[in-house]
C-alpha cells in the first residue's frame, strides 16, 4: 500500500487536558428471565472505557467499570443499583473544582406511566440494573449533588432513556413536557408540548441519551459477541473521532441523529439532549466553550436590532467619540432623559478606566443613573480601587476624568466590595437602596483581571455581607476583547461574563440592565 506525504495526513486529535472521573456500567443480563439478554452493552462499556482513556487523558484509577458478561477474560460480577448509586457518590466526593464526572450506562432501559402531572415525561423512566432499578428521580437527585465547580455527563444507551433525569431542559428531542387535556366523554390524555423555552434548574447536569423516552435503542447482533454493540455508542464514538473531539454537545446530537438516521432503521431511533442552552455549546466533555450556536447568533442579532430601535440609534459611546468635532451634550442628556424615564440602571455601580470609548461611556451612564449616594460616582480599574466622585461641569471634561482616573494591570474585587459596603453602613442605607450590579468592562479575561482567588474573595465577600445584613451585588463582566460574541459560561459564583462588542449587543445590554438572556 503507499504512503501519503505527510501533508495528505489527517492530524492526530488534540488530547483533552481536563480531569476526567467516571463511573461506567454496561449489563448484558437482566434478572427477568422474560427480557432478552443483550450482548453489546458489556462491549460498549469497554469501548467507551478505550475512547475516554486515549483521546481524553482519563486515568484507570479514576475510572470505576461494573459489567456483568460470562466473556472471555471477563468475570461475572452481579451489578446492583446500590453499587452504581454509590459509585457515582463516592465520585462526587473526590472530585475538585474543574472535574469533569461522567456516568455511562449501556443495557436495560424501560419506562412506566405514572400519574403525578408534575413529571416532565408523564412516565417514570429508569435504568435496569441486574437486582433493582435506577429510576428518574433518583439520577435527578445525582445531578442536583453534584460539586461546585464540577460538570457531570451522563451518557445512556438504552431503551427509553430520554426523560431519564427528571426536569431537565429539553435542547434537542420530542418534547417531553405534558399537559393534561380532556375531552367529553373521553379519559384524560396526554398532549405533548413544547419545552424548549423553559430553562434548567439543573446547573451543572448535561444528559445525551441514545433514544427518545418512547422509543427503543437498537443493538447490532455478531455470531462473535465481542464484536456486538450499540449502534448509539458506536455512532458517539465515530462522531467524536470525525471531528477530532472538538464539538459542541448540540453539534454531536445533531451529528449522530443524521448518522443513525442514514442507517434506515426499522424503527426510529432519536439521540436527545438535555442541558441548559450555554451547556449545549460546550465541547462535549469539557467546559470549553465553542461558541453561540447559529440559532442563537440570529437570536442575537434580532434583540439587538430591535434594542437599537428602542434607544432610537443613540448610543453612548458614539457621543463620547463624537466629542472631538462637536457638542454632544444634548444628545448625552437625550439618552439620560430616556433611561431614567424607564427606570433603568438605579441600583448599579460601574468599575472602569483606561480610555476605551465604550468603558467610559458605559461608566458615566451608570453614574448618572443610579440614585443617591451613588449618583456622578464610579470606581476605578486598579489593585486598589477606590470610590470616585467624578468631577466636572460637562460632559468632555468628565470623560476626560474617568480617562485619567488611576488604572492597573488587575483588580482587587474584595476591595470593591468592601468600597461599597462601607458606603452602606455608614449610610445606614435599606436593602431597596443598596448596589444589585456591578459592572466591569475591560479588555481582559476574568481570570486575567482578578488579583486574587475569585472563589477565595467570594467566600469572604458573601460572609461580610452577611454580617451587615445585605445581599451580594452581582458581579457582570464584560471582556470587550474577547473573539466570542455574546454571553460566555461563567463556572464561578455570583459572576455574569460577557464577550467581544457589537453596537447590538451593547444595546441588548443597555435596555436589559446587563441581563442578556437568549
Amino acid at each position: 500500500m503507499a504512503r501519503f506525504p505527510w501533508w495528505h495526513r489527517r492530524p492526530r486529535p488534540r488530547r483533552h487536558g481536563v480531569p476526567i472521573n467516571a463511573v461506567i456500567v454496561g449489563l448484558n443480563y437482566y434478572s427477568n428471565d422474560g427480557v432478552r439478554s443483550l450482548q453489546g452493552a458489556v462491549n460498549d462499556a469497554y469501548k467507551f472505557r478505550k475512547g475516554l482513556l486515549r483521546y481524553y487523558q482519563a486515568k484507570k484509577r479514576n475510572i470505576k467499570l461494573f459489567v456483568d458478561a460470562k466473556l472471555k477474560n471477563r468475570k461475572y460480577r452481579c451489578v446492583t443499583c446500590s453499587d452504581v448509586v454509590t459509585a457515582i457518590m463516592d465520585m462526587f466526593r473526590k472530585a475538585r473544582r474543574g472535574d469533569i464526572l461522567v456516568y455511562y450506562f449501556a443495557g436495560h432501559g424501560g419506562s412506566t406511566s405514572t400519574k403525578q402531572y408534575n413529571n416532565n415525561s408523564g412516565n417514570i423512566e429508569f435504568l435496569r440494573t441486574n437486582k433493582g432499578d435506577i429510576r428518574d428521580g433518583v439520577m435527578r437527585q445525582l445531578s442536583e449533588s453534584v460539586p461546585e465547580g464540577c460538570l457531570f455527563y451522563i451518557v445512556t444507551d438504552c431503551c427509553k432513556c430520554g426523560g431519564l433525569v427528571e426536569g431537565v431542559h429539553e435542547q434537542i428531542g420530542t418534547s417531553t413536557k405534558h399537559s393534561v387535556i380532556r375531552v367529553r366523554g373521553e379519559e384524560p390524555r396526554m398532549r405533548y408540548l413544547s419545552s424548549l423555552r423553559k430553562t434548567s434548574d439543573i446547573p451543572n447536569a448535561i444528559h445525551l441519551s441514545a433514544c427518545q423516552n418512547f422509543q427503543l435503542s437498537a443493538e447490532t447482533f455478531f455470531e462473535d459477541q465481542n464484536q456486538s454493540g450499540g449502534l448509539f455508542t458506536d455512532s458517539l464514538l465515530k462522531v467524536l473521532k470525525k471531528n477530532y473531539f472538538r464539538v459542541s454537545n448540540i453539534d454531536l446530537t445533531r451529528k449522530i441523529r443524521k448518522r443513525m438516521r442514514n442507517m434506515k432503521l426499522k424503527e426510529k431511533q432519536h439521540a436527545g439532549l438535555y442541558c441548559s442552552d450555554v451547556q449545549g455549546e460546550f465541547n462535549f466533555l469539557s467546559f470549553e466553550w465553542m461558541g453561540l450556536s447559529k440559532r442563537r447568533k440570529r437570536k442575537l442579532e434580532k434583540m439587538g436590532q430591535t434594542a437599537i430601535g428602542s434607544l432610537k440609534g443613540m448610543l453612548p459611546h458614539k457621543v463620547i467619540q463624537s466629542l472631538e468635532r462637536e457638542d454632544g451634550t444634548w444628545q448625552w442628556d437625550r439618552i439620560v432623559d430616556d433611561f431614567v424615564v424607564k427606570g433603568k440602571m438605579k441600583n448599579c455601580l460601574a468599575v472602569c478606566g483606561g480610555t476605551n470609548d465604550v468603558s467610559v461611556a458605559f461608566g458615566l451612564l451608570v453614574s448618572e443613573l443610579s440614585d443617591k449616594p451613588w449618583k456622578g460616582k464610579v470606581i476605578n480599574f486598579s489593585a486598589e480601587p477606590d470610590l470616585h466622585v467624578i468631577e466636572g461641569d460637562d460632559l468632555r471634561s468628565k470623560t476626560n476624568f474617568v480617562k485619567d482616573m488611576e488604572r492597573g494591570v488587575n483588580i482587587d474585587f474584595q476591595r470593591v466590595f468592601d468600597c461599597i459596603l462601607d458606603v452602606a453602613i455608614e449610610e445606614n442605607l435599606k436593602e431597596d437602596r443598596m448596589i444589585k450590579r456591578i459592572f466591569v468592562l475591560s479588555d481582559m479575561e476574568f481570570d486575567e483581571a482578578s488579583a486574587n482567588s475569585w472563589e477565595t474573595d467570594y467566600q469572604e465577600i458573601t460572609r461580610k455581607y452577611g454580617e451587615a445584613g445585605y445581599a451580594v451585588p452581582q458581579l457582570v463582566f464584560w471582556n470587550l476583547e474577547d473573539s466570542r460574541i455574546g454571553p460566555i459560561p461563567a463556572t464561578q459564583n455570583g459572576v455574569v461574563r460577557v464577550g467581544g462588542f457589537s453596537e447590538n449587543l451593547l444595546a441588548l445590554f443597555l435596555v436589559n440592565e446587563g441581563d442578556i438572556t437568549l
